[in-house]
């Protein structure tokens, strides 16, 4: 497993090439029929997901979004949604083929930008989609949202892959930092309640958030860091008695936090199991899409 730098150019840097890399070499794959398949990203085609990449990518270069694309589809909720709309209109009538060579153009730009980047250019905080964060971390925010995408065009073209490595790991950690998130703020159940999620891989993870005096926090397992960024309690989930348990695969826990498919088909389908608290569990699942 290859390991990722300390250094915040390094390392932003290799996720990106990593995950721009693999959406490109996904996309020479693709036959005319599949650039047009509708993926689990509300209204879009997978077209439309490789537009949404490069669109965001030319922001970034400091190139003006073009003309409005008004009236927006209903899966259009919040000015984000519109800007990327604005994006992918620009790009509808152009073919899949020449979607991905500007895809390989302007990734391969920026990347040439984030290597020319000081370590003070990295560390100055600015807007992102998640707030006020230093440039670095709105880098791996990127790599995720990249992820995402691409492994909607792998469901959707039924081409799955890319899912361990350091951008699933990220990805999947990124999620679990949401989750305290889910049962504090949209769950809310009473003080003293914890539920347990484990990804049985190809990311391996488990880890227990508990609610104390009105929110939820990660606690720490035996002997580890922290898997994510949240502040944790000084407590290991051996201490502490899950009041429910939630187990699926990466895709699966992925899948539910970005909102992607429905919550009760996982479970009908046996992809997500519940132990404990079925009730709580169900109402936990069900509350895992966190993405904007």
């Amino acid at each position: 497993m290859r390991v990722l730098s300390s250094d915040p150019k390094s390392r932003v840097v290799s996720l990106l090439e990593e995950v721009w890399g693999s959406l490109a070499d996904l996309g020479e794959t693709l036959v005319d029929a599949d650039w047009g398949r509708s993926t689990d990203c509300p209204g879009w085609e997978v077209k439309d997901n490789y537009s949404h990449v490069i669109g965001t990518e030319r922001m970034l270069m400091g190139e003006s979004a073009p003309a409005a694309a008004e009236p927006y589809g209903a899966h259009v909720k919040n000015p984000i949604g519109a800007a990327n709309e604005a994006w992918i209109a620009a790009r509808r009538g152009a073919s899949g083929p020449d979607i991905l060579v500007e895809l390989r153009e302007v990734t391969s730009e920026r990347l040439e930008m984030l290597r020319g980047m000081t370590a003070d250019d990295l560390a100055r905080v600015g807007w992102s989609p998640i707030g006020q964060v230093p440039y670095f971390t709105f880098m791996e925010v990127r790599a995720f949202d990249c992820w995402a995408h691409e492994q909607d065009v792998r469901r959707a073209t039924c081409r799955p892959g890319h899912l361990n490595g350091p951008v699933a790991e990220l990805s999947v950690d990124r999620v679990i930092d949401a989750m305290p998130y889910v049962l504090g703020k949209l769950v809310a159940p009473p003080d003293g309640t914890s539920v347990t999620w484990e990804v049985t891989g190809p990311v391996v993870r488990e880890v227990t958030a508990v609610v104390e005096d009105g929110r939820a926090h990660l606690l720490l397992r035996p002997g580890e860091a922290p898997v994510a960024t949240s502040p944790p309690v000084g407590r290991s989930p051996s201490q502490v008695e899950a009041a429910a348990r939630i187990t699926c695969d990466t895709e699966v826990f992925c899948c539910l936090g970005l909102g992607r498919g429905e919550p009760l088909g996982y479970l009908e389908a046996g992809r997500v199991h519940i132990t404990g608290d079925e009730e709580l569990g169900r109402r936990v699942v069900t509350s895992m899409g966190f993405m904007i």
